[in-house]
């Protein structure tokens, strides 16, 4: 998922919050991988949108929200994607002048 966001979003793609913090980044998380065969893992992916303004922010997300129903054309190892909530306002109380938001997917991909 950080491959494919880096490669087609303009946005900074980290994993965590960086300092100095850009005006506009995407963070990428993942609970641990849950082997489901011997072949494949299925993993939750947390993505979070952080901005200065609402409208870059909602726009950003609803185009990554597109773009990850497409990463199985994107990356051969990905099997396939499901989203299971969002996208959602998520402020973070730690910067209250920065908008967040967040939805949560499924990513299944291959070992091999």
């Amino acid at each position: 998922v950080m491959a494919v966001l880096r490669d087609n979003v303009t946005a900074p793609v980290v994993h965590k919050v960086p300092r100095p913090r850009p005006a506009l980044f995407v963070r990428v998380d993942q609970a641990a991988p849950r082997r489901t065969t011997p072949v494949t893992d299925v993993t939750t992916v947390f993505i979070q949108v952080y901005g200065t303004d609402l409208d870059t922010t909602v726009d950003l997300i609803d185009g990554i929200r597109e773009l990850c129903f497409e990463l199985d054309v994107i990356d051969d190892r990905v099997l396939g994607w499901s989203e299971d909530s969002g996208p959602v306002d998520f402020p973070d109380p730690d910067i209250p002048d920065v908008t967040r938001w967040q939805f949560i997917g499924t990513l299944t991909q291959a070992l091999l």
